[in-house]
């Protein structure tokens, strides 16, 4: 019946008779049908006469016709296609069905071999597909031989389990090469699939050892002798009979029911013979004597030049060295000779052939070469003015380049960001290919808008104390700047792959007509949420939620420049601010002070959540650069603080600022982490995004409509900064870089009419940057102990260049025992962060290209930070002034910063990053913790599927109704519940029973991981089937690691889900 499948003759029959027949070849399943019915045939074989139970299977296959020599003849009076296709088919599985009778032995009783022979042939055929890891290995064997024991011993005879050369891979086992003759093509466990790639690899291991590409029949084991009759199966008359009529149709031309197939098995047949003969395990063995009688060595020796079999020639041409090998062994001598002459004849007559060929082409080759020369010269001679022309403008360009670079500033020629000495910006014209209409574009103000494809999340990765963050930010909150916990606040991300905000769409239209037409029990596609604005891109198909616009180099804007340019020192220009804060009153009385407008906002945003308005995703008015400007501006306000859309809401800035701050910031702690240089190693996703956030968050400030609401925060803001009073945020609230930021986009409105310009690296911004420089170090003076490897016997130690420190330290702490010149170390190392994060800020606003230092792993160092950054690095210079004495006795003199000096407070690195926590070493260790941990629910009950949060270390109770929780309104389950709370909808956790990493995406969306746990033989094991010792695999703990700190939980949890096809989704919400 199987070959009447293969044949084609069953039809219309559904999957129950194609189930069937997998389930009979299956590895589970065949030891009790497709093994047992070959030991049966074998049995027929040894006890029926050879002839008499060829004939009986050639009936059964309907093959007597086809063993008829002038079948040929009958065939050409009726031609029926089909007829002929299945007899070939049939034949070839009746050839097929004869070798595994004869050539199976190992099973105990039918070969002379143990129980192990019989493991260790299953480990060399599979071994010959391709080198297996021991769990692939293991799953090939059957159920009766798989004890995991007997299964290494064996494997450990026959192969090298060699380890990966990564910590993470895991190891596999390769054959050893001596085992790889006993290889049989034909196995009777192969698919179709392992057969074609088992004789590919074999093939190419056979011609690069011996040089014929063949893969010739093993070696047997002697049969028992119970099943010695069937040997006799290969010399029977009927058997010699359907060998020479295969040889005969295939050396004749006109034959219509050969095939390659059917010549390569009846070769295979005749090398069992041969070699069942010379290794005389029977005494009535003589295959050549009779094969003699039937012409098989002539039909052979004809078959060797025939074009028709040139796939098998190396075979054929083996067997015939073998059956004269076994047919005259005296003889051996004189035909090995002969064949090597004529071989040596052909070779000789083929490399001349060869060499006289190169020549030709090597003369073609020279005469076309000589022909272009020409052609080249004389097109020179003919063009001679315009390549002098060309010459000419490369020189000047050159010229131009040189002068570009020189720069006059204090850094040796060094580029400069900021300042007086800022160096002249790089303008390149960078053309963009839409990847949906194909069209080539220059990013122009007035031209059509092009944009990113870009997600953007609410994040609590780079929280510096989850305990802040069950107060989290609702409607009511002004986040006027990033606090000092870093977070929660809006990550920006993008794919790097440019569109038309045209093109984007109506793609997001189509996307959106799509999933409205899908059926009710469909709704929701599993990998992204349409009424979360969410779409896949289209090129990569990776998660986004948004569309961040491409804006071009500021400096190319026509308000990139003021109309006055007084300079100021940092002195007057904090003299000059304070006075324009005193002001501040009188002009509220005129104008909307920025207080009320966020109050404003804040009720017009509690109006939109009790009635819901979204933003029109597929307005017309959105092909404008403007509006994809403030369109984005949404996303970041809508993620940040978890409401609804509202165009006229005060607070949009602010959180588009914020979220540039932490992206910036998260980016930062990515390239530490990984060890990258800060400018030299970005991707070109990576590049763009910060990019395009960057230059968006430059021109907000002037973009947005109502000029006094970004006026009233950026005095806002500098009189938290400046004049710290006792109701303002304290100098240890704010973090130094997210206040930078908006007070950098936002201080044009504050200090120019219009037109306002954006921020380009002017003496306003250098101001500004060096306020919030002097704001960290007072942090790490605060937040750091000073007496670190200093001397308690010495007490205060004061250096004459660092001497300055000492009266600073006084104003912000009582402290005791101290060292200046240590203390401008610890500052100098605790900066580099905020410096990191404000060079590449700098660096995309700006457009100043980066020195060659910090493109380099190892070059940012302090002084070449401060060297880029236009400021000076020695401690006097930058700290020995009487305006930064007046700043830090200001934040000093707050409340909150006396009751630390009073109380004491717990101290903190500035320079410290967020990892997952801690596992054991030992799998065991963590499974004996959770094995006392019990439902929090339930009274002691033991939890189900105890599940470990990696990002707190939090123990839950996972998956289990007791443990259910409501959230908005929907019941979800413990690991949803933390997800939201800790990460702020995202999550990733370890489920200890299952040994599987679990990411979710709130409120139903996930993915399962493999774990970072492995064996001894590098795999994972999930679910804890196979029970092997399992040890933690740091490499594989840094990747999951590295998919938290970039924030790529939500992107991976998308890409599984659309590699899904399960019938039955996962009800993530309930885990």
């Amino acid at each position: 019946m199987i070959a009447q499948v293969h044949a084609g003759m069953w039809r219309r029959n559904g999957y129950s008779l194609s189930n069937q027949i997998y389930l009979y070849h299956n590895v589970k399943c065949r030891g009790e049908m497709l093994d047992k019915d070959i030991v049966l045939l074998q049995v027929g074989a040894s006890l029926i006469e050879s002839n008499e139970f060829l004939i009986h299977v050639l009936n059964k296959f309907n093959l007597i016709n086809w063993a008829n020599p002038q079948f040929e003849d009958k065939t050409l009076k009726n031609p029926e296609e089909d007829s002929i296709r299945q007899t070939i088919s049939l034949v070839e599985e009746f050839l097929s069905l004869i070798i595994t009778i004869i050539g199976e032995r190992y099973n105990p009783g039918v070969g002379k071999v143990t129980s192990d022979d019989c493991i260790k042939k299953e480990i060399i055929q599979q071994l010959c597909i391709k080198p297996l890891s021991h769990s692939e290995l293991n799953k090939t064997l059957p159920d009766d031989m798989n004890n995991e024991n007997i299964m290494e011993r064996v494997a450990a005879d026959v192969a090298v389990f060699k380890k990966s050369s990564q910590a993470s891979g895991r190891g596999v086992y390769e054959l050893k090469p001596e085992f790889a003759d006993r290889y049989n093509v034909f196995f009777y466990h192969y698919t179709k699939e392992e057969l074609s790639k088992s004789e590919e690899e074999q093939r190419k291991r056979r011609k690069a050892a011996s040089g014929l590409e063949c893969c010739p029949p093993p070696v047997l084991p002697p049969l028992s002798e119970s099943f010695s009759m069937v040997a006799n199966l290969l010399q029977c008359d009927v058997m010699l009979h359907i060998m020479k009529i295969i040889l005969e149709r295939s050396v004749n031309l006109r034959a219509r029911s050969f095939s390659e197939a059917q010549v390569q098995k009846v070769l295979h047949l005749i090398g069992y013979a041969l070699q069942e003969e010379e290794q005389q395990y029977s005494q009535f063995i003589t295959f050549t004597d009779r094969a003699e009688k039937w012409n098989i060595e002539p039909l052979l020796d004809s078959l060797c030049g025939s074009a028709r079999v040139e796939a098998h020639k190396d075979l054929i041409q083996w067997t015939l060295n073998k059956f004269r090998q076994v047919a005259a062994p005296k003889s051996q001598v004189n035909v090995t000779t002969g064949l090597s002459n004529s071989s040596s004849q052909e070779s000789k007559t083929e490399q001349a052939g060869k060499e006289f060929r190169a020549k030709l082409a090597a003369e073609r080759r020279a005469k076309i070469m000589a022909q272009m020369a020409a052609m080249q010269k004389n097109f020179m001679k003919d063009n001679a003015q315009l390549f002098e022309d060309a010459q000419t403008s490369l020189d000047k360009s050159e010229d131009y380049g040189k002068t570009n670079m020189d720069s006059s500033g204090p850094c040796n020629g060094s580029p400069v960001a900021l300042g007086t000495h800022q160096s002249k910006c790089v303008i390149t014209e960078r053309k963009y290919t839409c990847i949906l209409c194909q069209e080539d574009q220059t990013v122009t103000p007035n031209g059509p808008a092009m944009v990113l494809a870009a997600f953007v999340q609410k994040s609590t990765v780079l929280c510096r104390s989850r305990a802040e963050l069950n107060e989290q930010e609702d409607e009511n909150t002004e986040p006027l700047f990033l606090t000092s916990n870093l977070g929660p606040a809006a990550h920006t991300s993008s794919c790097g792959h440019v569109m038309h905000s045209s093109c984007w769409q109506k793609y997001f239209e189509n996307v959106l007509a799509k999933e409205n037409r899908r059926p009710y029990r469909l709704r929701q596609p599993s990998s992204f949420d349409i009424e979360k604005n969410e779409y896949l891109c289209p090129l990569c198909e990776c998660l986004n939620n948004t569309v961040l616009p491409l804006i071009p180099m500021l400096s190319t804007l026509p308000n990139a420049k003021s109309k006055e340019s007084v300079e100021l020192t940092f002195a007057n220009w904090l003299d000059a601010s304070l006075i324009a804060i005193k002001h501040k009153k009188k002009l509220e009385k005129t104008i909307c002070s920025a207080g009320d407008v966020l109050k404003a906002g804040v009720s017009a945003s509690k109006k939109m959540k009790e009635e819901p308005k979204p933003v029109n995703v597929q307005a017309a008015t959105m092909g404008d650069l403007l509006d994809m400007i403030l369109f984005f501006s949404q996303a970041t306000y809508t993620k940040g603080l978890c409401v609804h859309p509202h165009i006229d809401d005060p607070r949009v800035p602010l959180l588009t600022w914020k979220s540039c701050a932490y992206t910036i910031h998260a980016l930062e702690w990515l390239l530490r982490y990984m060890d990258k240089p800060l400018l030299g190693d970005l991707s070109c996703r990576q590049q763009d995004c910060l990019e395009s956030l960057i230059r968006l968050s430059g021109v907000l400030g002037t973009a947005w409509q109502h000029t006094q609401v970004i006026n009233g925060h950026g005095v806002r803001l500098l009189t938290i900064v400046i004049d710290n009073k006792p109701s303002d945020p304290a100098v240890t609230d704010w973090d130094s870089f997210g206040v930078l930021v908006p007070l950098t986009t936002s201080l044009p409105n504050m200090f120019y009419s219009d037109p306002v310009p954006v921020p380009v690296g002017t003496l306003l911004e250098l101001h500004s940057f060096t306020l919030m420089f002097y704001s960290n170090v007072a942090q790490i003076i605060i937040n750091s102990d000073l007496s670190i490897n200093c001397s308690a016997e010495k007490g205060g130690v004061v250096h004459e260049e660092t001497k300055c420190l000492e009266s600073l330290m006084k104003l912000l702490k009582d402290c005791h025992i101290y060292d200046t010149n240590i203390t401008w170390t610890l500052i100098k190392e605790s900066s580099l962060p905020f410096l990191r994060c404000c060079a590449i800020f700098y660096h995309y606003l700006t457009g100043v290209p980066a020195p060659q230092a910090l493109t380099e792993i190892g070059g940012d160092t302090f002084e070449n930070l401060c060297c880029y950054l236009g400021i000076p690095s020695l401690c006097k210079e930058l700290l020995d002034h009487p305006a930064v004495y007046k700043l830090f006795k200001q934040w000093g003199s707050h409340d909150k910063i006396m009751a630390m000096r009073v109380n004491g407070h717990p101290l903190r690195s500035m320079t410290a990053m967020n990892e997952l926590v801690c596992l054991p070493e030992d799998y065991s260790e963590l499974i004996n913790t959770v094995s006392l941990f019990t439902c929090p629910n339930s009274d002691r009950e033991d939890s189900r599927n105890p599940t470990m949060c990696l990002v707190c270390g939090s123990m839950l109770c996972s998956q289990t109704y007791c443990c259910q929780t409501e959230l908005n309104k929907t019941l979800v389950g413990a690991c949803t519940f933390h997800a939201n709370t800790c990460g702020a909808g995202a999550g990733i956790f370890l489920r200890i029973r299952d040994c599987e990493i679990l990411l979710l995406a709130s409120p139903n969306r996930g993915c399962f991981m493999t774990p970072p746990y492995l064996d001894d033989y590098g795999e994972t094991d999930q679910g804890l089937r196979r029970g092997n010792p399992l040890r933690l695999c740091h490499e594989r703990y840094k990747k999951l690691q590295l998919i938290w700190l970039s924030h790529c939980i939500y992107e991976e949890i998308a890409r599984a889900l659309e590699s899904t096809h399960s019938l039955i989704n996962t009800q993530w919400q309930h885990l």
